[in-house]
């Protein structure tokens, strides 16, 4: 929900609103980019969601455990899950 008022505060030229949410979501963005790499991070932090997106394909692999605590972690602190 705060991705798509994002967007549409962006587009409503809400620049100021824009930018709060932007930063509000700025650790789940950074977390999108961990060691595991983009798919991987984001298919993990869907699943953590209770989305049942699978798993990557190879020759990707799945997000590391070290990396799969901090974006639970995220998710929590967003109120994601």
């Amino acid at each position: 929900a705060d991705m798509a008022e994002m967007v549409s505060a962006f587009h409503k030229r809400d620049t100021a609103r824009a930018w709060e949410l932007h930063h509000r979501l700025l650790p789940l963005f950074d977390a999108a980019f961990l060691a595991s790499g983009n798919p991987p991070c984001i298919k993990r932090a869907l699943q953590i969601c209770g989305f049942d997106c699978g798993g990557v394909r190879l020759p990707l692999v799945e997000a590391s455990e070290k990396d799969t605590q901090q974006i639970r972690q995220v998710c929590e602190d967003l109120g994601l899950v």
